[in-house]
């Protein structure tokens, strides 16, 4: 089956690509896709739970990696460790497996280092000449040093380190304030990760319910746009949340008949 993706430029971003397309060729999806096309938004949940469950496995391959390096020093006893691991839980071939570990060993070293001086110096300077205000929610950031307000500017990691993002590689970097660095991403890679099947206000829902939104669920509205702008013009996903810009203070209802489900929610101009 053949998929379509943005950009990567994270090692965890390539450990995704790999399981996803391992995943993909291994199974066929076709009674899953068969249930969900039954319903009008089938191809959506799809993708949803595609999403999710190579997420899922990605984190868990990342954890294993760093617990087996903590354990060894040998790197082809953590290699070894790794492969029985992954031998265990998917019915993969000695080629794949082997991808997929070099692929979460890579992922899991290079998500440890912090960001350097250099680079952090860099992307302070840049976004308080060009963008100072947060990426997401688009609030004056406070570029005080050791502030804790909620608009404190911090460097959020596009796609984060616990699911193998670089501190090192720029195109991964991007200006958001504390709030929602820390209490709506938080460690999110894609919109996939977040509940959204619990989103459903009214139909016709006020300004007021629109507005109150959890933070986490403003992100997936906004970041599934985002993933979408930059499979389509295969982008990175920095370059496309830049090029969507931040998120709509009072999200809009698309279709007025049907309910404020995650679908029918958007939060963005483009």
């Amino acid at each position: 089956m053949k998929t379509r993706e943005h950009r990567m430029v994270t090692q965890g971003e390539a450990l995704f690509s790999r399981v996803r397309h391992t995943m993909l060729s291994a199974h066929s999806p076709d009674d899953v896709q068969a249930w969900l096309g039954k319903w009008q938004l089938g191809a959506k949940w799809w993708e949803f739970v595609e999403q999710a469950t190579c997420l899922f496995i990605v984190g868990r391959l990342i954890r294993v990696a760093q617990h087996y390096a903590s354990v060894h020093s040998d790197s082809k006893l953590i290699e070894k460790d790794i492969a029985s691991f992954i031998n265990n839980d998917m019915a993969l071939n000695r080629e794949e497996r082997t991808e997929l570990v070099r692929l979460s060993i890579a992922a899991s070293v290079n998500s440890r280092p912090d960001c350097s001086q250099g680079i952090a110096k860099s992307i302070r300077s840049w976004a308080q000449e060009n963008r100072p205000n947060c990426y997401l929610c688009d609030v004056n950031l406070d570029f005080t040093v050791g502030s804790e307000a909620g608009n404190s500017y911090t460097l959020e990691h596009v796609w984060p380190r616990a699911y193998g993002g670089d501190s090192s590689e720029q195109d991964n970097l991007l200006p958001a304030c504390k709030k929602c660095n820390s209490a709506r991403k938080k460690d999110f890679a894609l919109w996939s990760g977040i509940a959204v099947q619990s989103t459903n206000i009214s139909v016709l829902p006020s300004d007021n319910a629109r507005e109150r939104l959890e933070g986490s669920i403003k992100y997936a509205i906004h970041q599934r746009r985002v993933l979408e702008v930059a499979i389509e013009k295969r982008l990175t996903l920095k370059a496309a949340a830049i090029e969507i810009g931040p998120w709509l203070e009072i999200p809009e209802i698309i279709d007025q008949n049907d309910s404020g489900h995650f679908f029918n929610i958007r939060n963005h101009r483009l």
